[in-house]
Formats: C-alpha cells, sequence, structure tokens
C-alpha cells in the first residue's frame, strides 16, 4: 500500500509516497507528472519512518546543508528511466551537471551512442 505524506518547502508543497519502507516518489504538487508512478489503488495518508526521515533530509537539504544519511529508494519506472535515476544518484551534492552530462552518464552505463538515448526518451 502507498503512503502519502505532505511537505512544506521553501520552493513550494510537495508530496511524499512511500511502500514497504522506501520512498517511491517526491513530487511538487501540481507538478506535470505528479504521482505518475503509484498505479496502487489503495492509498492512504499516513506518517511512516521513512517519511519521518525524508522530511529530516529534506529540511537539512533546504536549509543548505548536506544531508548525512540517505534514504531507501524503490525505483519504479522503466528500465530506461532506473538507468537515468541510478545515474542522477552518482552526482556529488551540491555540483551542477548539465543534460548532456546525465546523457553522457546514461550512454556510459547502456554502452550506447548519443543518438540512441533520445529515440529510448522518446518511447
Amino acid at each position: 500500500m502507498t503512503k502519502l505524506n505532505k511537505y512544506k518547502s521553501v520552493l513550494g508543497n510537495m508530496t511524499i509516497a512511500t511502500e514497504d519502507d522506501r520512498l517511491v516518489g517526491l513530487w511538487f504538487d501540481g507538478q506535470k507528472y505528479d504521482r505518475w508512478n503509484i498505479q496502487s489503488f489503495e492509498v492512504e495518508e499516513a506518517m511512516t519512518n521513512i517519511a519521518k526521515l525524508t522530511i529530516r533530509w529534506l529540511d537539512d537539504y533546504f536549509s543548505g546543508q548536506q544531508p548525512s544519511f540517505s534514504i531507501p529508494l524503490k525505483l519504479k519506472g522503466t528500465d530506461f528511466q532506473k538507468v537515468v535515476w541510478q545515474c542522477l544518484l552518482t552526482i556529488p551534492y551540491g555540483e551542477a551537471v548539465t543534460y548532456g552530462d546525465v546523457r553522457d552518464l546514461v550512454c556510459k552505463q547502456l554502452h550506447c551512442k548519443k543518438w540512441q538515448i533520445k529515440q529510448s526518451a522518446a518511447r
């Protein structure tokens, strides 16, 4: 069952989604793909330990501090999306990267050419 919590950030209201003691989603409310990966019809509002941990992480992050811990994730999406997210997780705290940098990381992970990424992303 998916459990949802609200979080008020300095950038706007967010929704935290957890399943099985893992974070499955974190969205700014009203964004285009808000809650797209929540397939379950069983959704309830409940403060889980992972939601509390996520709130602590976000509080640290938005206060300008590097969070000293990680949050267990349950990546839900296509195989391509999961590779992209794994690549995003390798970007060090506070470092800015371009979409081209992310594309290069994904290409390296998938052992493919840059033009193939555009075709995969379009599917």
